[in-house]
């Protein structure tokens, strides 16, 4: 089931990549900061795109979390991505994160969510994640 909203962040593509020109397979880079229940953070994530024949991509990406007090928190994500517009990519998947604080980030220990990252032509990118309840 649907939980409440755990975080937002808006942020900005800051490398890309050419991991396989065959495939073709695209490593991004990008950096965020947003908030977590109410706790502020920045974001440092990495995901590879794959696309596949029928229009979609395949992406799956890794991260870490920061919070202002130097708390910190890891994630990893998979999901599939849609042109919504042009030059605009919405995906949509699931995102487990873990971390060994005790402090602001021990909520965030082992919970899975759904989360939504879009990302547009100039590299801006948004993204909002719902706590999974199970």
């Amino acid at each position: 089931m649907l939980g409440a909203e755990l975080g937002q962040e808006v942020g900005r593509i800051i490398a890309q990549r050419i991991v396989d020109a065959e495939g073709p397979e695209i490593e991004s880079t990008f950096s965020a900061e947003g908030t977590y229940r109410t706790i502020a953070v920045t974001d440092l994530g990495t995901y590879l795109s794959i696309p596949r024949s029928d229009g979609t991509l395949y992406g799956q990406g890794q991260g870490v979390l920061t919070a202002t007090d130097g708390q910190i928190a890891t994630w990893v994500a998979q999901g599939l991505g849609r042109f919504t517009a042009p030059y605009v990519i919405r995906f949509r998947g699931s995102v487990i994160y873990h971390t060994d604080s005790s402090g602001s980030f021990a909520f965030i220990n082992n919970i899975v969510a759904v989360f939504e990252y879009e990302v547009n032509g100039i590299g801006n990118t948004s993204a909002r994640n719902w706590e999974w309840l199970y």
